[in-house]
């Protein structure tokens, strides 16, 4: 796909009359392809990020770092976390549990033992 600026430096050169001959020869890219992003100008304009997505373990992330922070001296696994996530209604998956503890951002995760039991 294209990005914003190759798709305005073919529109651009578009607009001043060149063919797409030499719009393909001066950007890199194909003729096929300039020529389809000329024709839908806007389907192939660049597209917007689309918003995050809401997680099931969006709820408890508060909690995952209040638990990282707590457990920072001791070798807590995850699999303890994940238990007392599921008693709390949590209906996800361990692996992600995992990964939010990994990711929590707390200097002492080094020290928590993460593996899955």
């Amino acid at each position: 796909m294209l990005e914003a600026e190759d798709w305005m430096e073919i529109s651009v050169l578009a607009k001043h009359g060149s063919s797409i001959r030499s719009i393909a020869r001066s950007t890199g890219w194909s003729r096929n392809r300039g020529r389809r992003y000329l024709r839908d100008e806007e389907t192939a304009a660049p597209r917007k990020p689309s918003a995050k997505r809401v997680m099931k373990l969006d709820p408890f992330k508060d909690y995952i770092r209040e638990w990282v922070a707590a457990a920072a001296l001791d070798m807590i696994p995850a699999a303890v976390l994940f238990r007392e996530l599921r008693a709390r209604s949590y209906t996800g998956g361990e692996k992600r549990v995992c990964e939010a503890a990994w990711n929590s951002g707390s200097d002492a995760i080094s020290m928590i033992s993460l593996t899955l039991l």
